[in-house]
């Protein structure tokens, strides 16, 4: 075996230990590096210990390598805000002990000076080590007039707990002087008539932040191994998979504010995304914390039906790339509100060309524009593909359909013994078959820190099947909203649903369709969430065993806007008097809806008030329920 060691000079080392000397490459150029190990055919490269800075647009891009352990010794790659390491179309590469940081930060953060609630704006002021308006690492764009769009976090005076509150924005900065900045904010949620007035107030810190890219990129790659990485600081995801085979590993990776930086903020969006992988990644020992959006998420894409030309041949638009395989079982669900349609098992795909499919997008969106099917996501430009599937099976189902084949949703993801933490919305957000959750630590989330949701607006799949969730500690989350009039349809700890009702917020709509299946939540102890423990809602063969509450709505009933018989979808049956009354008082520690064949047993509750009205409550549309 070949180990090419890069010091400052290299050092080709052979079989039998003897070196002789190559040619030197400047320190700082770790592309060019790494090149020379492949030239070598080494099967190993160890970086000097340094730091390797990139200019603006560059990146480290690894394309088509195979079997090649890259040991950066500690190193840091420092990237401009427009720059990323990405690894593509490799399998068996092995990257450890790196670290990834930017350079200008692509976040800036600061203090709250004064609160202005009648015009749902603020003034701030920037920390000294950060930039501001004006300086050339400044981060958002500035028009004429103050105009500017960016993310806004808010932290407690100490910088370490964040706001419990959904995504705001700024929407212009002006200089008011000496230093002081107002901005006004798109939203105002801070100032809607459920949050307590001084929810936010002077001292409070925040941070301003576009988003977009990624810090690392791993593209149709198969079998990749990520030891000791570390990222802290990302303009968009800190880790982000998409395409190709999978299987890949993360083990003992952090991504987390640096240490000693006084930073607010690692990550401008998700921490980990993964999406459109065959096999889904494996996270090992890995910390997340501080994270603008969802921790971690892995998910796949429902596929829409364009159009049908008889009850065997469909059009079907792929988001981000084909996402159906011949011989694939396909799922078919009302795009209204995910009722199942039927399933048929794939024969044959061609796809269109782009004026073909542009075609065909385009009259679907317009029959659906006059049908008046609520919103969703907007279709990506170029990031799609229109194939024509002959099926063995009849599929007739309603004029708007979604296809799941749960072939490219990242099925068997493990996530095991990671620590997640202090996230802007959820911890683990998983659409993905087959999911093992298995001794993590999630604390302080804003939403939900265990949230398997399909869902329709983002379009992200699929439905559930296989999925364990065991030995996990979640304390403190979801934490509870400043505003004490809304809630999000992740509304406990744990929570399995599908997000296909009309609505999302205030309240959100739950239909009765059970699309979930083979739900395992086993032996998790769960310690002062503001709402339920565990619920389960879309599903059925259900075990939810052994599991210790602690303290379940920690924040109290009173005022409490969990009123979940406002959110029943009209197309379900009308539920008994008694579910009826679960649905408007959900104060259970696990609460189930919508579900079927469900085993609840050896749960424990312990530190509730008099309010709680007991270990578990079953709600509307559900049956063969068991509960000891």
């Amino acid at each position: 075996m070949l180990t090419l060691l890069l010091a400052s000079g290299l050092s080709l080392l052979t079989s039998d230990g003897s070196a002789r000397e190559v040619p030197t490459y400047p320190g700082q150029d770790a592309v060019r590096l790494i090149k020379s190990a492949i030239d070598a055919y080494a099967a190993e490269v160890v970086l000097p210990s340094g730091i390797y800075k990139f200019g603006p647009d560059e990146s480290l891009t690894l394309s088509r390598y195979k079997n090649l352990r890259i040991d950066g010794a500690g190193s840091t790659f420092l990237f401009n805000r427009r720059g990323k390491f990405s690894v593509v179309e490799c399998k068996g590469l092995t990257i450890e002990n790196i670290t990834i940081d930017y350079d200008p930060l692509p976040f800036t953060q600061g203090t709250v000076a004064g609160v202005d609630e009648a015009e749902k704006c603020i003034q701030v002021r920037f920390d000294p080590d950060f930039s501001a308006p004006g300086d050339p690492g400044f981060p958002i764009q500035i028009k004429n007039g103050g105009e500017a769009r960016g993310g806004i976090r808010f932290f407690n005076p100490a910088g370490d707990r964040m706001h419990a509150m959904l995504w705001e924005a700024a929407t212009s900065i002006r200089d008011v002087g000496r230093a002081v900045y107002e901005l006004t904010l798109q939203h105002g949620r801070l100032f809607r008539p459920g949050v307590q007035p001084g929810s936010l107030k002077a001292g409070d810190r925040f941070t301003l932040f576009p988003n977009s890219g990624m810090a690392l990129e791993v593209s149709e790659c198969e079998q990749i191994t990520f030891n000791n990485i570390n990222i802290y600081s990302a303009p968009g995801f800190g880790i982000g998979e998409h395409g190709g085979r999978g299987g890949n590993v993360f083990r003992n990776c952090r991504l987390i504010p640096k240490p000693g930086s006084g930073r607010l903020m690692s990550t401008n969006r998700d921490g980990f995304h993964s999406y459109m992988m065959k096999k889904g990644p494996l996270l090992e020992g890995c910390e997340i914390g501080y994270t603008a959006d969802d921790a971690i998420a892995i998910h796949g894409f429902f596929s829409p039906v364009l159009r049908t030309a008889g009850l065997r041949e469909l059009y079907i638009l792929c988001l981000f790339g084909q996402n159906l395989d011949v011989g694939d079982v396909v799922s078919f669900y009302s795009l209204k509100d995910g009722r199942p349609q039927g399933s048929s098992t794939v024969l044959s795909l061609e796809k269109l060309s782009r004026v073909d499919g542009q075609r065909e997008l385009s009259a679907w969106q317009a029959a659906r524009a006059e049908a008046r099917l609520a919103g969703g996501r907007s279709i990506p430009a170029n990031e799609w593909v229109v194939i024509k599937a002959q099926l063995d099976q009849d599929v007739a189902g309603e004029e708007f359909m979604l296809a799941d084949s749960k072939t490219f949703s990242g099925a068997g993801a493990e996530i095991r013994g990671c620590h997640v933490h202090d996230s802007a919305s959820r911890g683990l957000l998983i659409r993905s078959p087959g999911t093992k959750i298995i001794g993590n630590r999630i604390e302080r989330t804003v939403l939900a820190p265990v949230a398997l949701m399909p869902e329709r607006y983002w379009l992200e799949s699929s439905f559930l099947d296989g999925v364990e969730i065991a030995d996990n500690s979640v304390i403190d989350a979801p934490l509870p909203g400043l505003d004490t009039r809304h809630f999000d349809y992740g509304f406990a700890a744990i929570q399995v649903s599908s997000i296909f009702g009309a609505r999302y917020f205030n309240p959100p709509e739950f239909t009765p369709w059970r699309q979930n299946r083979d739900i395992r939540i086993l032996n998790n102890r769960i310690v002062r969430p503001s709402g339920p423990a565990i619920a389960v809602l879309n599903a059925e063969d259900v075990v939810i065993s052994g599991n210790r509450i602690e303290a379940p709505f920690a924040a109290g009933i009173s005022g409490n806007p969990l009123n979940l018989l406002r959110t029943l979808a009209p197309s379900g049956p009308v539920p008994t008097p008694e579910q009826s009354e679960v649905a408007a008082k959900p104060w259970y520690g696990i609460l189930l809806m919508a579900t079927r064949t469900a085993k609840v047993t050896d749960n424990t509750t312990a530190a509730t008030t008099p309010e709680v009205l007991g270990t578990a409550g079953v709600g509307p549309w559900s049956e063969d329920i068991y509960i000891k």
